[in-house]
């Protein structure tokens, strides 16, 4: 009898354990995906579209669309998307792609006045006014850059690996190029102005950036800037290289 208990104790506790173990293992490998997904292009794609859907139903809700115009709605904005991506994965020069972009968007905006109303486009029109003043204010903006500013910590730090001590360093100076580059876009400069500053503030933070990274690190991180540059253009021989992040 003592011995029958002793061993369903013992056996308990060794369920115990492992059940402890299993719930240990389970949160790092959550913790590790969550890591990885920062930087994963398919769940950044995700993403996009998931934020596409939000503001297609929003716009819907909004306007006060029946349902004929719901659905019409949500097919042309998703064609617009696809063709939006289409043109910027191909290969041709910049000039070119701004051109089929804007053609694009033009013919959607014709499209989109055979579906809606006259007062409902005139709403819609408000609507992104609105949503544009909204942009300009420099509390939104100063708010924007410091997500941007959080977003890329998380991405170095996933992409790069980076320790407690490194990670809280690159923050600051993320945050505070962040903050500089938002005060900047409101400072009224001219584009070439505007440019040269742009220029020199990133440089800037590269420096920082490199007392902080070791070597191999450093590497990494402009070895994956330029691949995400490329992936943006599309690699296209044409395309202009565009600004870090």
């Amino acid at each position: 009898m003592h011995h029958s208990f002793v061993t369903r104790t013992g056996t308990m506790k060794k369920l115990m354990i492992t059940a402890a173990l299993l719930s240990t293992l389970t949160v790092v490998h959550a913790q590790d995906g969550t890591d990885r997904s920062e930087s994963d292009p398919a769940v950044k794609e995700q993403r996009h579209t998931e934020r596409a859907v939000e503001k297609t139903e929003t716009m819907i809700k909004e306007l006060g669309l029946d349902d004929a115009q719901a659905a019409r709605v949500r097919e042309m904005n998703s064609r617009l998307g696809d063709s939006m991506r289409a043109v910027k994965a191909a290969d041709m020069p910049d000039e070119e792609r701004k051109e089929n972009m804007k053609a694009l968007r033009s013919a959607y905006k014709t499209e989109l006045a055979t579906v809606l109303t006259p007062d409902q486009m005139a709403q819609l029109k408000a609507m992104k006014e609105a949503k544009r003043a909204e942009k300009q204010d420099p509390a939104r903006m100063a708010e924007r850059a410091e997500e941007r500013a959080d977003a890329l910590t998380r991405e170095m730090t996933a992409d790069l690996g980076l320790s407690t001590d490194q990670q809280a360093k690159v923050a600051t100076i993320n945050s505070t190029y962040a903050a500089s580059m938002a005060k900047m876009q409101q400072a009224g400069l001219d584009d070439e102005a505007r440019k040269e500053k742009m220029k020199a503030m990133r440089q800037g933070r590269d420096k920082e950036l490199k007392t902080v990274l070791t070597p191999k690190q450093y590497d990494t991180m402009m070895s994956l800037r330029k691949q995400k540059h490329a992936e943006s253009k599309g690699n296209h021989p044409g395309s202009k290289k565009p600004h870090n992040e």
